[in-house]
């Protein structure tokens, strides 16, 4: 939020945040779906950012999603 309300004019882009679900650190069989993967963070960049042409993401990172995760609370 910091830096996104005092570099905004100087941002090509939205500021995009990529962390943890909001739940209790799950065993480590289940990290893949915990913590951020390298792939999510080009997911991010192809739907938040800018569209890479012929990449199809593997997570959804859109306004909808953002906002049903947040309703569950994750």
């Amino acid at each position: 939020a910091t830096i996104g309300s005092l570099c905004f004019d100087y941002l090509d882009a939205p500021v995009a945040v990529l962390g943890s679900r909001n739940w209790i650190t799950p065993a480590h069989e289940l990290e893949g779906a915990f913590f951020p993967q390298p792939g999510w963070f080009i997911d991010m960049i192809h739907e938040r950012i800018q569209p890479l042409k012929g990449y199809m993401p593997g997570e959804n990172f859109t306004d909808a999603e953002m906002i049903r995760r947040a309703k569950k609370g994750i």
